[in-house]
This record gives C-alpha cells, structure tokens and sequence, in this order.
C-alpha cells in the first residue's frame, strides 16, 4: 500500500485485554487522537446498582407490594451489541485498523463495518440505542425494566414472568437485535437476578425486605487472590495498585467502609517507589490483607427495608474543659421531618477521658468522634437499615469518619468502632458539615436536657463500661495489625 493511499486515513491499533478465560479486543482510538475530537451533545444516563435498588426501595415504601407478593427478575443481554450496529459510510472512508499478520510480521491495514470498541464515538452511537430500547419496553409494553450499556435487568411478578420473557424477546427480535438465548449470560427469570456483577436476592420481598450481594465467582476470585499473596508473602506496588482497585469494587457496591482501613494500608503499598528493595508483607499490611480475607468471607450482603429511605437525622456534639478536665457529649436522634426522637446527654468518664488525653492534651477530635459513635451505639439496633445524614461541627472528625480511617492510632480505634456498628446495622450514612451555633446537640452537651425533653424525645443513657471495653479491644486489636 503506497504512502498516497493513507491520505486522510486515521490508523488505530488492535491490541488484547485478558478477562478471565476470553480475551477482550479493543481497538485504540484514544492513541491516534479520534477520540479527543468526538464531542457529545448530550449526558447519557445509565441505569446502575442504584437505581434498580432506588425502584425496589420505593415499591416497597409506597405499597406497591402486597402480603407475601412475589416478584422474579431476569437481566437481558445484547449479544456482540456494538458489532450489530454499523458505523456511518463517511466514517467507514476514513478509519482504518492495523493488526500484526504474525505469518508475514508485518502489520495489515483493515477498513471497519460495526462500531470498534474503543472509540468514544461508537459508546455514543449505542447507547442512544440502549436508551431508544428502554424507552420501547417501559413506555410502550409498560415493563420495568433498567438500561445499562448492552444489560437490561427486568423485574416482574411470578404470574407475568413468562409473558415478560417472551414480550421482550419478541421485541428484540422484531427490531432485529441479537440478544442471549443460552449459555450463562441467559438466566431465566428468578428470585435471584443477576445484574451488572451482582446478585439481588427477592425472596422476602413481599415481607417488605431484599438483599444485594456478590456472585459466589467474584468472591471465590478475590479471596484466591489474597490468599495467593499471603502464601508467597510479597506485594508489588503494581499488584498493590491491582488488588485495592478489585477490593475498593467490592466494598463500595455493598456501602462498605468497614475495610477501608485496610484499604489504605494496601494502597500505601501501591504507592511506594518502583524502585522499593522489599515487596515483602510487613506486619501492618499482612493484618490488613488477613482483615480483607475475613471480611470477605464473613461480610454480610446489603439489606434494603420498606424503611430504608425514611431517613434519619442525626446530630452530635463535644466539648473538653482542660482546667476541669471535664469531657461532655451530647446527641440528638431526628425523624425525616426534623422532629427530635432521642437523645444522649453524657459527661465522659474520667477512665475513658485518660485514655482518650494519652494521645493529645486536648482530644476535642477523639471527644467528638466518640459522640458519633455513642450514636450508632444507642441507635442503630432501634432503626436499623435506614439512610442516615449525620451532622458533626468538627471538621477533622467528619472527614475522618468520611474516610473511615484516621492519622492517629486512637483516632483509628474510635473510627474502627463506628464503622463496625454502622455496618452491623446496615446504615447507609452521609456527613454533613453543622455551624456551632446552629447544631442543636449544642444543649445536651451542655447537659442542658429540659428544652428537648418538653419536645417529647427519650433520654437514652450510656453504657459506659461496654463502650470502655469495647475501646480497649479495638485499640489492641489494632496495635497487633
């Protein structure tokens, strides 16, 4: 092929990714510079765990769902879903693939027919496909159903299943569109439904409950991993990097911050130097990699509740009087419409504050992290598998709350202690920043109680040696790792 004949062309190369058993093609766009010119008119939106989630959620909480009621789900899939669709003739002109001819070691040049995975342009012309589809099977055959790329989850009752399966199917195949019909990607309607790596489990649904939890493949593939790592006991920074990316999957689709200590651990890991003379585990990162083991073999699946989006407000507050040294927290318990529930109003025993003043002379950020934690202590058992925003006035203790790790070793042992309860009783937590003066725990810190108590809250009251033992445990257990 002479150099005139090139003119105009743009070259991409094909290159392989191993998933698994198969090897993925991809066609880079991003390297020959096309995909930095295609421009989108508009945001896509794709339909993810959430939002299949959000629906059930709100089925439940409305009242759609009825006694004992039983619902099944099913994911269709799009066979080879961008090879189905053709790509413009103008564009056809201009593209052009170079793939090694391993006989003549040489590279061949070939010309495209369906959109090459890996142009930004083809991600565009599909999932305007995708969304025509869904907007076909919601809006036409009244079908539930969710869009991501090439999946289509679908729910239905046990008596319409049959006739969604086939509504569907005889869509797909009136517009021509290839979709699974056997093998694993083609899953009958069940109370388990697989979709985008997951598995929601609807047999309680009519019980007002479900559940989210991994595929038995992806668990078994990450425990191998780390016990893999753990026998031959060295971590690369690059194989670091790999297996924080896996577990922080893992953890963030089930709402999980429990493992995020030892999340960070293994990313400090992937960090160090290329040219770090250890891969070896250290005493720190083998107890995070042996944490990461048992998390994943005793973690619990994701429950959601008919209760689940009645969210509850919860707001807590410290305060440290040096010359006294005298520690109070306060907290207050509100209902979605601001309505306050319960609430604590405690001074910090003086066994708990010297513990706590071993770190710092002035532990307000311990002080304010154990008023949070008092929190879930005394209400998570009550409303459990709720949406919770909680309100902190103390910056560094919010974002270490955020983060679910501290840069302190008591800090980390009060972080490790609120996330173990938030995950024991499935709440679903954002952390809001509160002004001083407008936090209304502000009074039952200041043990000031009889305002809130006039407005029909409960007083709870701490128990002060179940939380000291439970502090001590944590910061043994800690300094092991």
């Amino acid at each position: 092929m002479g150099p005139g004949s090139l003119k105009d062309k743009i070259i991409a190369h094909r290159f392989g990714i191993r998933q698994g058993d198969k090897v993925r093609v991809i066609d880079n766009f991003k390297q020959c510079g096309l995909n930095d010119a295609c421009g989108l008119p508009e945001k896509f939106v794709l339909h993810g765990i959430d939002y299949i989630a959000a629906t059930l959620i709100r089925a439940m909480a409305q009242g759609v769902w009825l006694p004992n009621l039983e619902i099944c789900g099913k994911t269709f899939d799009l066979k080879s879903a961008y090879k189905q669709y053709p790509i413009h003739q103008t564009d056809r002109e201009h593209l052009r693939i170079a793939i090694q001819d391993p006989g003549a070691k040489k590279p061949r040049l070939f010309g495209l027919n369906a959109l090459p995975f890996g142009a930004t342009g083809s991600v565009a012309g599909f999932l305007r496909v995708s969304a025509a589809l869904f907007f076909i099977l919601t809006t036409g055959l009244k079908i539930w159903c969710s869009a991501f790329f090439d999946d289509f989850p679908t729910l239905a009752t046990n008596a319409l299943a049959g006739n969604t399966e086939k509504s569907v199917g005889l869509l797909f195949d009136l517009l021509g569109v290839e979709h699974a019909r056997t093998g694993k990607k083609c899953q009958p309607f069940g109370e388990e439904m697989r979709a985008l790596g997951l598995i929601f489990d609807l047999r309680q649904f009519g019980q007002g409950k479900i559940f989210i939890k991994h595929t038995p493949e992806r668990r078994q593939e990450l425990l191998g991993r780390l016990a893999e790592i753990l026998e031959k006991g060295t971590l690369t920074p690059k194989e670091a990097e790999s297996l924080k990316g896996r577990i922080q999957w893992y953890e963030s689709y089930l709402f999980g911050r429990v493992a995020n200590l030892a999340i960070h651990r293994v990313g400090k890991r992937s960090l160090a130097q290329p040219a770090l003379r250890s891969t070896k585990l250290d005493a720190e990162l083998k107890a995070a990699l042996l944490f990461l083991k048992d998390r994943i073999n005793t973690g619990s699946p994701l429950e959601l509740t008919a209760a689940t989006e009645r969210t509850l407000l919860v707001f807590t507050d410290g305060a440290f009087e040096a010359e006294q040294e005298l520690a109070t927290v306060g907290g207050i318990l509100c209902d979605d419409t601001g309505k306050p529930l319960r609430f604590f109003s405690e001074r910090v025993p003086k066994l708990m504050l010297q513990d706590l003043m071993e770190e710092a002379q002035n532990p307000i950020y311990l002080i304010e992290l154990l008023a949070a934690y008092l929190a879930v202590f005394l209400w998570g058992g009550l409303h459990s598998s709720r949406y919770v925003v909680a309100y902190i006035d103390n910056e560094a203790s919010r974002l270490a709350l955020i983060k679910a790790y501290s840069s302190t070793k008591l800090g980390n042992a009060m972080v490790r202690m609120f996330v173990n309860l938030e995950d024991n009783s499935q709440w679903k937590i954002w952390f809001g920043r509160v002004g001083s003066h407008s936090n209304p725990s502000d009074d039952p810190r200041r043990l000031h109680v009889e305002d809130i108590l006039q407005r029909g809250a409960v007083q709870d009251s701490v128990a002060w040696d179940v939380v000291l033992m439970s502090f001590e445990d944590t910061v043994h257990e800690l300094g092991r790792g």
